[in-house]
């Protein structure tokens, strides 16, 4: 299973998180309220109030996930960060949901 990163617009996680669990991309997507993200932008340091995506996909799917998330999101480059989570750290059965999921 791979847990995919990507904040978003305060406001704007609920609304993306259900479009990708309604076009079969991802097993879950959880929203995280309120993140303060610092960032470098054409040299200047910045700030905003975003929302943070933990999304769960199949490796296998990752690549529908992105170009999904490529088209909803509203920023030009959005932060699509995977981390792996494997058999050995993680819920066997959880795990074998995920790679189902998106399947029928």
């Amino acid at each position: 299973m791979l847990i995919v990163f990507i904040t978003v617009p305060e406001g704007s996680g609920a609304e993306i998180a259900k479009e990708l669990i309604g076009r079969a991309v991802c097993a879950c997507v959880n929203v995280l309220p309120a993140v303060a993200s610092f960032y470098l932008e054409e040299g200047e340091m910045k700030t905003s109030s975003e929302e943070l995506l933990l999304v769960k996909v199949a490796p296998a799917d990752a690549g529908i996930l992105r170009s999904a998330v490529l088209e909803l999101h509203p920023y030009d480059t959005p932060e699509f960060v995977a981390i792996e989570a494997n058999a050995d750290h993680s819920d066997e059965d959880y795990l074998r949901w995920v790679r189902y999921a998106t399947r029928f």
